[in-house]
């Protein structure tokens, strides 16, 4: 029974059934109005507190004319208890056809339907297959799957019905027995609809010629009902436990198959959603990056000023308090110069000069600005001469040998080799190591795996990573032969396009 307007039936039927019954006794053929819920054929308890009063042509039997007039005799006990059970049937009806419609209305249920974002979509072909086998197996000649909402059903997938349902691919809810499975929570098996209570009424027995059917519900993990997989014929039948054994499964298909989809869909919004945020923090980043560069520039040039000053240096003091100032405002400019090239790096904006340069050379001359006794250039060639951008693995290497000091506890190595035709660059230091279970995490930007103290930005081996990439080449990290972690760096052979391009 359909929701709103089987209930506006149901009432106008009721209301038909309100009329007036005449009868006779014996002796004055008096005719009593029946008042028991609107139905014919009312005991005495029942009927109305007083006779009508019939014209007296009316009680002789006669009409105006003088012709008799036959007045309906007293209804049959019998039909007079069918008719009570018909008004209860109908009362029942009534009142179910409303709580029909609440169901159906359910905003959560709704809401799951939408999520899905079947509603409305087109057919697919992994709907279509669960539709066709059904049919096939079972020897029905229509099978859907019926997505329910509070006014409609909507077939995302079906076979065998008729124009224009089969165009449509919907119908009011006055045509659908896929409802019935939603609101009972349970399979609907109709042998034959004709003589069913619940469906006799219902039009899609006239309009789509359903006699039999067999639906079970299309129910979430989470316990939505959204609609039912069924199987329709146009005969009467008896369908048997194996049949719906075999409806049940396939089903189930449709629901991991719905499931499936929430689960990436739910994935991937949370997916956009951590690109939005991190989006937003880039921008934040990239702003506060500029803002900075300047102010920085300006207190490193002016701590080197402030080292080389003969007042500074004539006192200790000063002195210590003019490296502490140099130092930080280095590393400070160094974090504000990895955030702004790994922005560029990442949105493919940063422009490379890739030239012939020697790597030994390099390292060698980085070692000695650096200042630190720990440090020392290991295993290397003469010569390395590599195509490269000679500023980014620059910053490579220093990036790594930070990394390496800050950590170490005596000894920093830089080591460099030939291997074939890639340059390979390894730095090693004899400090904690690296789990191998984080070795992957370590090149993520702003990971930080130590605590506050030893800990950088957690910027710097995320360039590292990224300038590699930009040479064709990779970054590792493994254990190194000082017992702490070993860093290296391929370098691969760029043709002259990939070096153009800043591959």
């Amino acid at each position: 029974m359909a929701g709103p307007a089987a209930a506006r039936r149901l009432l106008g039927r009721e209301r038909v059934g309100q009329r007036a019954v005449a009868g006779r006794d014996g002796h004055r053929g008096a005719l009593r109005a029946s008042a028991h819920q609107g139905l014919p054929g009312a005991g005495p308890a029942d009927r109305a507190p007083r006779a009508v009063r019939l014209d007296r042509a009316v009680l002789r039997g006669r009409g105006a004319g003088g012709a008799r007039d036959h007045l309906p005799r007293a209804p049959a006990p019998g039909r007079i208890r069918r008719a009570r059970r018909r008004s209860r049937l109908i009362g029942a009806r009534f009142n179910l056809a409303f709580a029909l419609v609440a169901q159906l209305d359910d905003p959560d249920r709704l809401e799951a339907l939408r999520r899905t974002g079947l509603l409305d979509a087109p057919p697919e072909e992994i709907f279509d297959r669960l539709t066709k086998l059904a049919a096939r197996a079972l020897g029905a000649p229509v099978a859907l799957v019926s997505l329910v909402d509070d006014h409609r059903q909507f077939f995302k997938s079906q076979v065998g019905l008729a124009e224009p349902w089969a165009s449509d691919r919907e119908t009011p809810l006055s045509h659908s027995f896929c409802q019935h499975v939603v609101l009972s929570e349970a399979p609907l098996v109709v042998s034959d609809a004709r003589e069913h209570p619940v469906v006799c009424d219902n039009l899609a027995v006239r309009d789509l010629d359903v006699v039999a059917y067999a639906g079970v519900p299309i129910r979430l993990s989470r316990g939505e009902l959204l609609g039912s997989f069924c199987v329709i014929d146009t005969q009467p039948r008896e369908w048997t436990e194996q049949d719906l054994d075999v409806l049940s499964g396939l089903a189930d298909a449709v629901i991991a198959e719905i499931e499936l989809r929430l689960q990436v869909d739910a994935q991937t919004s949370r997916g956009a959603e951590f690109e939005r945020q991190r989006d937003a923090e880039r921008r934040r980043a990239r702003s506060v990056t500029h803002d900075l560069r300047s102010p920085l520039s300006v207190v490193v040039s002016g701590s080197e000023l402030l080292l080389d000053h003969r007042q500074v240096m004539d006192d200790p003091g000063l002195a210590r308090i003019a490296q502490l100032i140099h130092r930080n405002a280095v590393r400070a400019a160094r974090m504000i110069e990895d955030l702004h090239d790994l922005h560029r790096l990442e949105h493919g904006s940063m422009t490379f000069d890739f030239r012939e340069a020697d790597l030994v050379l390099m390292a060698r001359e980085l070692i000695e600005d650096l200042h630190d006794d720990r440090l020392q250039l290991g295993e290397a060639p003469r010569v390395l001469p590599h195509r490269v951008d000679l500023h980014s693995v620059e910053r490579v290497v220093t990036n790594l040998v930070t990394n390496a000091q800050r950590f170490a506890k005596d000894r920093v190595q830089v080591h460099l080799q030939r291997r074939g035709q890639k340059a390979h660059i390894l730095v090693d230091d004899d400090g904690p190591g690296v789990p191998p279970e984080q070795r992957e995490q370590v090149f993520e930007a702003y990971a930080r795996l130590h605590d506050e103290g030893l800990s950088g930005s957690g910027l710097g081996l995320a360039v590292v990573r990224e300038l590699a990439r930009a040479h064709g080449g990779t970054v590792r990290v493994t254990e190194s032969p000082l017992g702490g972690a070993r860093f290296e760096v391929v370098l691969g052979v760029l043709t002259p396009v990939e070096a153009v391009e800043g591959r």
